[in-house]
Parts: C-alpha cells; structure tokens; sequence
C-alpha cells in the first residue's frame, strides 16, 4: 500500500509515494488515497558536475592492476585522483609513472577530493 522509492527512480502506491533514487530524482505520487510529494537530490541523468579548467600534470603513480593512481598538477597543486576508467575512456595505455599528460577535474561525489577526467597525453 505504501510508497516506494529508491534505485534510479520512485514509487508510488495506493497510499502516496516516495522518491529519491541514487542518480536523482524521482516522483512519487498519488493514488487513490493522496498525494505524496515527490523528492529528489544528487545529479540527474544528464546533468553533470561542472568540470575543472585542462591543466598538465606528471603521472606520479599508476596500479593499473589495482585500478587507479594519482597525477601531480603542474600548478603545484594536491595530487588528483585517476581512475583505470578514465585511461580507458580516453583510449590510453596504462599510465607510467613520470608520463606528462593533460586532463580537467571533476569533484568526487563522496567528498574525496577531485578526480581526473578527459585525459590526454602531452609530448
């Protein structure tokens, strides 16, 4: 009878419904019995976190077996998070330690700080 909510959407039911979901929003609603206000949070399908300004950076480490490394930013900034997927992403070979490459940022919805993403090579 309840609502339901969760996964990538809501739910409903004879009673009102829920909302929420991993990716963003999500309805609710209804029934025969009320309305029930949707909810909804975090980045919907489609919308994105704003990206971080291309900059260059050395590959200071790279565990491709363990699916991530970090690069030291040549602004002198913190060491930015890469992970295996992003490489894969941008069609490149497993980083090596000491490569130049370039590439934006995007924050980590976990708060861990900011990871790398678009990444390129630079000779």
């Amino acid at each position: 009878r309840g609502g339901g909510g969760g996964g990538y959407g809501g739910g409903g039911g004879d009673r009102g419904g829920g909302g929420g979901g991993f990716r963003g929003g999500g309805g609710g609603g209804g029934g025969f019995r009320g309305g029930g206000a949707g909810g909804g949070g975090g980045f919907d399908r489609g919308e994105r976190a704003p990206l971080g300004p291309e900059q260059t950076g050395v590959v200071k480490f790279f565990n491709g077996a363990r699916g991530f490394g970090f690069v030291t930013p040549d602004d002198g900034g913190a060491d930015v998070f890469v992970h295996v997927s992003a490489v894969e992403r941008a069609g490149l070979p497993p980083l090596e330690e000491g490569q130049k490459i370039s590439f934006q940022t995007l924050p980590d919805p976990k708060g861990k700080g900011p990871k790398a993403v678009n990444l390129k090579m630079v000779e």
